[in-house]
């Protein structure tokens, strides 16, 4: 079985995906930030869930 980081760089080896992978640099990035501040709040993802009014 391979490891996530064995799946992702052979699957960064083929160009189409790649190319995908590098056009929504800008959306994991903000979910990076998201994740970030839940965290530096110490917060679990269902109390986020909670607080927005969902799931």
């Amino acid at each position: 079985m391979l490891t996530h980081k064995q799946m992702r760089t052979q699957a960064l080896a083929r160009a189409n995906v790649k190319s995908e992978f590098e056009g929504m640099a800008a959306e994991f990035a903000l979910l990076d930030e998201f994740l970030k501040a839940r965290a530096a709040q110490g917060l679990m993802q269902a109390e986020v869930a909670q607080k927005i009014g969902t799931t």
